[in-house]
């Protein structure tokens, strides 16, 4: 099953924003004596997760630049005035 190419290419904002929820979450109902350094721990890891998509993408040519359809859109209308 391939991922349309608007979805990869904002694969690194869904895994910020799904790590970041799950941190609010968490610390949410965490006790006040409790530590919170799993919770940064979480944070590095989907930062690192972050930026080995980002270099995949770079790699494969697949980017959020490369997505938007506005921008292509613009940008072949404007070459041919």
């Amino acid at each position: 099953m391939a991922l349309p190419t608007p979805v990869i290419a904002l694969l690194p904002e869904y895994v910020l924003t799904v790590a970041g929820v799950l941190i609010m979450l968490i610390e949410a109902v965490l006790k006040p004596g409790t530590s919170r350094k799993p919770l940064g721990w979480l944070a590095i890891a989907a930062t690192v997760i972050t930026g080995c998509i980002g270099w995949f993408q770079i790699r494969l040519g697949t980017s959020a630049r490369s997505a938007d359809r506005f921008r292509s859109i613009a940008s072949a209308s404007s070459s041919t005035c």
